[in-house]
């Protein structure tokens, strides 16, 4: 009688595997896409998301995989090796810009860009600020005054001898009062630093004028005169490997400090409860509806990717091998064994 039930056994599970299989095959696919997405749509009418995502879970698993997902040396590796490709793919040989983009297209992204006039003020303002930026200021009016003064400037181009005078003249100031030189740099920067205020607000009003919606459209309509023909491999000319390998670097390493951070983890929060505020009492099949992908969209998608998928023999070992060790699992336990004996 066991030797019965064994064999038993194993021509439900092989018959059971077959039907499963089965339903993969080329035959019977494309009738299992429009069965289950169909049950898909059916079940997505009757449920919102927030009968499926818990909120709470979705911001710790966000938080936690933004904050401790592996980064490994083979990530930056392929992300370096997938942006070497790109940049030497043939397809950037005759490819350009102005083929790409509409000049339409791109004339409207510069106005979008261009009337934030509060936040291009600010910017400027902020950059104009920065000590760096005085330092900098300072040092072209000093050497732009010196090279003025001791240099062939107006005065001495219309007056005759003038310029051999001052040359000549700063030659003997400089041997007989060493110092001299060093006393008039300090000075003049010294006046300078006094004024700087009054400069760096100058600088402001020029650069705001200059960087006006009108001037703004300008320069982009240069940028696509000079630009828009130039094919995108000239980018090889600036971009080698190490660059790009240390451009990965940094990013890593950016990402390293803000994956970590309060401000992030306050984000994923404040963001995600804000979406699930909108979307949590919205039906699945309503949101996926106007989202577009509706049910024949998905279908017919389904329908372009599946096939080539399940029809590489590994994919299809791999799926064999998994339902043929969750049968066993079931025809193997005591629940079967007890359902079987109790037919008996």
């Amino acid at each position: 009688m066991a030797e019965n039930n064994a064999e038993l056994i194993k021509k439900l599970r092989d018959a059971h595997r077959d039907f499963v299989m089965s339903r993969l095959d080329d035959n019977e696919l494309a009738a299992t896409i429009n069965r289950e997405v169909a049950a898909l749509y059916s079940w997505g009418q009757r449920v919102t998301v927030n009968e499926v995502i818990d909120t709470e879970v979705l911001i710790a698993t966000i938080q936690r995989i933004t904050s401790s997902g592996p980064v490994t040396e083979e990530l930056n590796r392929i992300i370096v090796n997938s942006v070497m490709v790109g940049i030497n793919a043939k397809a950037n040989d005759d490819m350009t810009l102005s083929q790409l983009v509409a000049k339409e297209d791109f004339d409207e992204l510069v106005s979008h860009a261009a009337q934030y006039e509060e936040l291009r003020a600010d910017a400027i303002s902020m950059i104009l600020n920065s000590p760096v930026y005085g330092d900098l200021i300072s040092d072209v009016l000093y050497h732009g005054i010196k090279d003025y003064v001791t240099g062939d400037n107006f005065v001495a181009k219309k007056v005759p001898g003038v310029s051999s005078l001052m040359k000549m003249g700063a030659k003997s100031l400089n041997k007989a009062m060493p110092n001299l030189e060093a006393a008039a740099e300090s000075t003049i920067k010294k006046f300078i630093s006094g004024n700087l205020k009054n400069t760096l607000e100058m600088s402001e009003k020029f650069l705001n004028n200059a960087l006006s919606e009108k001037k703004i459209k300008k320069i982009a309509d240069h940028f696509w005169e000079s630009a828009g023909d130039k094919k995108f491999s000239g980018v090889r000319d600036y971009v080698g490997e190490e660059e790009v390998e240390r451009g990965v670097g940094l990013a890593v390493d950016v990402w390293l400090d803000i994956r970590t951070s309060d401000y992030l983890a306050a984000m994923i929060e404040q963001v995600t409860n804000g979406v699930m505020d909108d979307l949590g009492e919205r039906k699945l099949h309503d949101l996926a509806e106007d989202m577009g992908y509706t049910e024949a969209y998905v279908i017919d998608e389904l329908e372009q990717i599946l096939p080539g998928a399940l029809g590489k023999s590994a994919v299809k070992e791999y799926i064999e091998l998994r339902v043929d060790a969750n049968l066993d699992d079931f025809y193997q336990s005591t629940e079967f064994e007890a359902l079987l004996a109790a037919k008996e």
